[in-house]
C-alpha cells in the first residue's frame, strides 16, 4: 500500500499532495480482487530469503508481494513489472502446496487507475 503512493501526474508534484488523488489510490485498494494482508514477520524472513536466493528477483518490494501471495495461498499475482516477477510464475509453491501463477492483468482485474498500463510489453 505504501508502493502505491501516488498517481503519475504526481511524480513531480509538491507536498502536501491532493486528497481527491488519495481517495482515487485508497479505492484501489477496496476492489473485491485486492486481498490486503499485513506484513507478518514471517512474511518479512521469507521475502528476504527470496530475494537472497532467487535470480531475476530484483526488487525488494516485489519480493515482499511474492513472499505475501505464497503464504496467503493467493489464487495469482497479478503484476506490471514485466522483468521482475513474470518469470517467476509457477516456481513456488504457496502455503497449500499449490504452485503460484503469476500474470499480467486483463481488463477484469485492473480499473482505471493503471490505465497507462494497459500495454503489454
Amino acid at each position: 500500500m505504501v508502493e502505491t503512493r501516488r498517481l503519475k501526474d504526481e511524480d513531480a508534484a509538491s507536498k502536501p499532495m491532493s486528497d481527491e488523488h488519495l481517495k482515487t489510490i485508497q479505492n484501489l485498494f477496496k476492489q473485491p480482487f485486492v486481498k490486503p494482508i499485513p506484513l507478518a514477520v514471517d512474511i518479512a524472513d521469507r521475502a528476504r530469503e527470496l530475494w537472497r536466493n532467487t535470480k531475476g528477483l530484483k526488487k525488494w518490494q516485489d519480493a515482499i508481494h511474492l513472499a505475501s501471495a505464497l503464504r496467503w495461498d493467493c489464487n495469482v499475482l497479478h503484476t506490471y513489472d514485466h522483468d521482475d516477477l513474470l518469470h517467476l510464475s509457477m516456481m513456488f509453491p504457496c502455503k497449500n502446496g499449490e504452485k503460484l501463477p503469476i500474470c499480467y492483468p486483463d481488463e477484469t482485474t485492473d480499473g482505471p487507475l493503471f490505465a497507462d498500463k494497459k500495454k503489454k510489453p
